[in-house]
């Protein structure tokens, strides 16, 4: 049988081609526009689900990143301590045996207990220098002492006063105390 279309409505009332055709073109832009907007929605739910995901694995680096700095911290506060201690113990190993300082104070001590009329008043004996301040009650004391370093000075046997240079750095006298006199060995 042959498809044929009957019209019963009047030419009148008919829609116009050209608006059948816009309706055509309607429905089909419409189609096309629920498709790309439900193609829309499907890809903002991806990359939503996908930069959750990708936020959790940062978040789960942050954690762990933080968790290895504060152990670091911990071992750089180890570290420091350790570094410190070896900076102590260089500093330490590196001063000079006080044995000869110990051998000066010896020697400076038997030159005064010869000297009957000599005392110390202070001794302040360095790695560099020693500063000897003394009392003495009469010029023939403080003449012994002087000659008792020079004598000292003058012999190679004796190793804490070889090559040492003895100023006297002050020198005064007290009628009630005597001669007060300094003395730096270098």
């Amino acid at each position: 049988m042959i498809d044929k279309k009957i019209n019963f409505i009047s030419s009148e009332m008919a829609v116009p081609a050209r608006f059948v055709k816009l309706a055509r073109i309607l429905n089909k832009l419409s189609v096309l526009g629920v498709v790309s907007l439900i193609l829309l929605i499907v890809s903002a739910i991806s990359l939503i689900l996908f930069f959750s995901f990708e936020l959790k694995k940062i978040d789960a680096s942050v954690k762990l990143l933080k968790n290895e700095i504060s152990s670091l911290e911990k071992s750089e506060q180890k570290l420091i301590f350790v570094k410190d201690k070896l900076g102590k113990i260089a500093s330490i190993r590196s001063l000079e045996s006080a044995e000869s300082e110990i051998i000066q104070f010896k020697k400076l001590n038997e030159i005064l207990s010869a000297s009957s009329g000599s005392v110390f008043t202070k001794i302040d004996i360095g790695s560099t220098k020693t500063e000897v301040s003394l009392s003495s009650i009469d010029s023939q004391s403080l003449a012994f002492v002087l000659g008792s370093f020079t004598d000292l000075k003058d012999h190679k046997q004796s190793l804490s006063f070889h090559d040492k240079k003895i100023t006297l750095s002050s020198l005064s006298f007290n009628l009630s105390s005597g001669f007060l006199s300094s003395f730096i060995i270098e």
